[in-house]
C-alpha cells in the first residue's frame, strides 16, 4: 500500500521477493515429490524445509545483499556468502524455537493459575509483565524485523487475556514452520500423489526436516554452505535491477518480469594463481545506490548481533548465555569439534565469571564524537576510520595482445608491457575495492551508534575466540574496536576523578597523540603545552585549528579533550564525575611472555618488565639495528661490474639485489615499518605475511615522496623481501 513512498533500493528488494519466494516454495515441494526430485536434494532438502518460503526469501535477500556490501560489492566469496545465509536461517530457527518454548511456558502458567483459582489481579499483571518483557527483549534483539516484532506483540496481547486455547495454539504455529505447517504441506502433497509409496517417501522427508527443527545442536558448516549455495542460485536467477537510461536511481517497476540486469553475478577468479574461487558480484549501479542511501534501506538487517539495551544473560554453560533471544556461541571454534568437546569436559567457572563481569558493564554513546565523525563522513573528510568517498582514478583495463607469448618475459615485448599495465590496473582496482569495504565498515559503525545514542545504557555480551581471548560479540560497534568505536563509547557510570585523575587524562591524551615513549610527567606536560589546541578542539573542532585531527587516534583524542576541558571548567577536577575509559596496553605481549619464561633480563627490560624511568621500546631497538644494517649495505661499493647481469654469478646477483634494495629503502625505515613484523614474529607470522606488512608501509612512504609505486612494483617487492 505504501509502495510509492519506498526508496528505490527498497522497491528492488521487494520486487525480488515474490519470484524468489515462489521458486523456494517450488523447490520445497519438489523435495517431497516422488517424481520431480532433484539430484542432491537429500543434502539440502531437509534444511530448506525448516522455514517457510516467505521467511527464506527475506533472509536470503537481505543476507546476500548485506554480505556483498560488506565486501565492497565485488569481493564476496560464494562460500562466505553461503555460510552467512546458513547462519541466518539457523539463527531464525533458534529464535522461533525459544519464543515458542517461552510462550508455551507462559500459557501453562496462566492455565494452572486459572484452574487453581488462585490468580488475583496482581498475578495477572505479573504474568503479563513477564510476557511483555520477553517481547521487549526479543524486539531489542531483532530490531528492524517488523514481522517478528509484530508477532511477539500480538502474542503478548493474546497470552495476557483469557482466550480460546485452540486459537492460541493455531496462532502460535502460524509463525513457525513446525509440525502443523509440515503436516498441512504433506496433506496437500498426498492429495496429488495418494500412492502408498509416495506417502512413505513424503513422511520420511518430513521426519528428516522435523529432526532439524527439534534438535538443539548447531548445524555443520558444510550443511550451511550447501543450503546457502542453493538459495544463492535461486537469488541469482530471480533478482534483477532495472534503471532507466541516464537516470540511475529510478526504477521502472519491471523487475518482476525478469527484465533488467542481474543484481548479482557469479564468476570464478584465480586466487594467488593457484586455485579458482567462486565470487558473487553485486551490480555496480545498485551498490552505489545503497551506499549513497547510507544503508538506510537494509540497515535493520546488517547484523543480528548488536549491542543490547538490557544486561546480557549470564553464561552458565557453553550453550546458555549472552543474548536473551538470539543464540550466540560461547567459543568461536570455527567448526572444530574437538574444541567443542573439550569445552564440555572443562571446568569453565573462572572463564564464565570473567565473561559475565565484562558483559555486565554498561556503556553509552559519546554524542560529541558521533556528531564529529558523522560530519567527517558527510563532508568527505578522510580521517582515521572515515575513508575517502572518492575512488582512485582507474586506468583502462589493458587488452591482451594477440599472438603467442614467446616474448612474454623479454624486457621490451608486448606481453611484458601488457603484464605491467595489468598489474597497475589491478592495483588501483583493489584499492577502490578496499575503499568500498572501509566505507561500508564506517557506515555500519556510525549507523549503530546513531541507533543507540539515546539509550542510557547499552551492553556488549562477550564470548571467546578459538584461542580463548575474550571479545564482544557485536562485530561492528564495540568497546575494543577501532579508534572510531572507542571514541564513540564511554562508561555509563561515572566516578570522581580523584586527586590524580586529571593527571592521567593528560597522560592519556599524550599517548593518543603518539607521545607515549617519554615519562608520564613529560606526557602530562605535553598536554599542558597544547592546552589551547585542546580548547579549540572542544569549541570549534572544524575551525582553522584542527590539531586533534593530526593525532594518532583522532576520535579518542577528541573525547579526551572534552573530558579534560569539562573537568577543568568544573572548578574542582578531583570531584568531577568522569566516565571516560583510559586504555592501557602491554609492550609486545608475546615477547613479554618469552622474556618472563626465560628470566631474560635484557629482553625483559626491552619490553618493560623491569623498572625504568622511561618506557622502553623494543620496536625502536629493532628499528635502530635495521637502520644501521641498511645504511651499511647502501654505502657498500660492489667490486664487480653489474652492467651485464647474465655474466654475474648467482652470489653476485644476490649481492647486487640486496645493494639495490638497501639503496631504495635507505632513509625510509622508522618504527612503524618494523613494529607489526616484530609484534607478529612471536605469533608465527610467515615470510610472505611479514613482507606484505612491510610493503604497505614502504609504499606509503614512497608515495609521499612522489614516486609512482605502480612503476616500481618489482623493485619494491624485492626490497621488502630484503628488509
Amino acid at each position: 500500500e505504501d509502495y510509492a513512498s519506498m526508496s528505490v533500493v527498497q522497491r528492488h528488494l521487494l520486487d525480488w521477493y515474490t519470484p524468489l519466494r515462489e521458486m523456494i516454495a517450488k523447490e520445497q515441494e519438489m523435495y517431497y515429490s516422488t517424481k520431480r526430485r532433484k539430484k542432491g536434494s537429500n543434502k539440502y532438502g531437509p534444511f530448506l524445509c525448516t522455514l517457510q518460503a516467505e521467511k527464506l526469501a527475506v533472509l536470503t535477500t537481505h543476507e546476500a545483499t548485506v554480505y556483498a556490501l560488506k565486501k565492497g560489492g565485488d569481493g564476496a566469496t560464494l562460500v562466505g556468502m553461503a555460510v552467512a545465509i546458513g547462519n541466518a536461517v539457523e539463527a531464525e530457527i533458534n529464535v522461533q524455537r525459544l519464543l515458542k518454548q517461552r510462550m508455551e511456558q507462559n500459557r501453562k502458567i496462566n492455565t494452572m493459575s486459572y484452574q487453581e483459582g488462585e490468580q488475583d489481579e496482581d498475578d495477572v499483571e505479573d504474568v503479563s509483565k513477564t510476557i511483555k518483557d520477553t517481547a521487549a527483549a526479543a524486539a531489542a534483539a531483532l530490531e528492524g524485523d517488523s514481522s517478528i516484532t509484530s508477532i511477539i506483540s500480538e502474542k503478548s496481547d493474546v497470552e495476557s487475556k483469557e482466550g480460546d486455547e485452540n486459537e492460541i495454539n493455531e496462532s502460535r504455529n502460524n509463525w513457525m514452520y513446525g509440525p502443523s505447517h509440515l503436516q498441512r504441506f504433506i496433506d496437500e502433497l498426498n492429495r496429488g500423489d495418494p500412492s502408498r509409496k509416495g506417502k512413505i517417501r513424503i513422511e520420511r522427508a518430513n521426519r528428516r526436516a522435523m529432526q532439524l527443527l527439534e534438535r538443539g545442536e548447531p548445524w555443520k558448516t558444510g550443511d550451511k554452505v550447501v543450503l546457502g549455495v542453493v538459495l544463492i542460485k535461486m537469488l541469482l536467477d530471480t533478482a534483477k535491477v532495472n534503471f532507466k537510461a541516464g537516470s540511475r536511481g529510478k526504477t521502472n517497476n519491471s523487475t518482476t518480469t525478469g527484465e533488467g540486469q542481474p543484481a548479482f553475478v557469479y564468476e570464478k577468479r584465480w586466487v594467488n594463481h593457484k586455485k579458482l574461487v567462486g565470487h558473487v558480484t553485486m551490480n555496480e549501479d545498485f551498490y552505489k545506490m545503497i551506499v549513497e542511501d547510507k544503508f538506510s534501506s537494509v540497515d535493520a538487517h546488517t547484523t543480528r548481533h548488536k549491542p543490547m539495551v538490557i544486561p546480557p544473560e549470564k553464561w552458565t554453560s557453553p550453550y546458555d548465555g549472552g543474548y536473551t533471544i538470539l543464540k550466540s556461541e560461547f567459543m568461536r571454534a570455527q567448526g572444530c569439534q574437538q574444541q567443542k568437546e573439550a569445552l564440555d569436559l572443562a571446568d569453565l567457572s573462572t572463564v564464565v565469571d570473567g565473561l559475565n563481569v565484562l558483559g555486565q558493564v554498561p556503556w553509552v554513546i559519546n554524542k560529541h564524537v558521533l556528531n564529529a565523525a558523522q560530519r567527517c563522513w558527510d563532508e568527505n573528510i578522510s580521517l582515521g576510520d572515515i575513508p575517502s568517498r572518492t575512488d582512485f582514478v582507474l586506468p583502462p583495463e589493458p587488452i591482451r595482445p594477440d599472438g603467442d607469448n614467446k616474448d612474454y618475459k623479454s624486457s621490451d615485448g608486448e606481453f611484458r608491457l601488457y603484464r605491467e599495465s595489468l598489474t597497475k590496473y589491478r592495483r588501483v582496482y583493489q584499492k577502490n575495492m578496499d575503499l568500498r569495504s572501509l566505507r561500508c565498515s564506517a557506515i555500519l559503525k556510525l549507523n549503530q551508534a546513531q541507533q543507540f545514542q539515546n539509550f542510557e545504557r547499552i551492553y556488549f555480551p562477550y564470548n571467546l575466540d578459538f584461542r580463548g581471548r575474550a571479545y564482544p560479540v557485536p562485530p561492528h560497534l564495540s568497546n575494543i574496536g577501532s579508534d572510531l568505536c572507542r571514541g564513540m563509547l564511554t562508561f555509563a557510570e561515572s566516578k570522581p576523578l580523584g586527586p590524580r585523575g586529571l593527571y592521567w587524562l593528560k597522560v592519556h591524551l599524550a599517548n593518543l597523540a603518539g607521545n607515549d615513549k617519554i615519562s608520564f610527567d613529560e606526557r602530562a606536560a605535553f598536554t599542558d603545552d597544547n592546552m589551547q589546541n585542546v580548547l579549540d578542539c572542544v569549541n570549534d573542532p572544524f575551525g582553522e585549528n584542527r590539531w586533534w585531527m593530526t593525532t594518532d587516534d583522532p576520535f579518542q583524542a577528541m573525547s579526551v579533550c572534552h573530558e579534560i576541558v569539562a573537568a577543568i571548567e568544573s572548578g574542582d577536577p578531583a570531584s568531577f564525575e568522569s566516565s571516560l575509559p583510559v586504555h592501557m596496553d602491554g609492550s609486545c605481549n608475546g615477547l613479554q611472555h618469552y622474556a618472563a619464561l626465560g628470566r631474560d633480563m635484557v629482553g625483559g627490560k626491552a619490553v618493560n618488565l623491569c623498572p625504568s624511568d622511561k618506557p622502553q621500546d623494543v620496536y625502536s631497538g629493532v628499528m635502530h639495528e635495521v637502520i644501521r644494517r641498511v645504511a651499511d649495505e647502501a654505502d657498500r661499493v660492489l667490486d664487480f661490474d653489474d652492467s651485464n647481469l647474465d655474466a654475474l654469478s648467482k652470489n653476485q646477483k644476490k649481492m647486487l639485489a640486496e645493494n639495490r634494495a638497501a639503496k631504495l629503502v635507505n632513509g625510509l625505515i622508522d618504527r612503524g615499518v618494523v613494529k607489526r613484523t616484530v609484534m607478529t614474529s612471536v605469533y608465527g607470522v610467515t615470510y610472505i605475511g611479514a613482507k606484505k606488512q612491510i610493503q604497505e608501509k614502504i609504499e606509503e612512504k614512497l608515495e609521499g615522496k612522489g614516486y609512482d609505486i605502480d612503476e616500481m612494483d618489482n623493485e619494491i617487492y624485492a626490497a621488502c623481501g630484503y628488509l
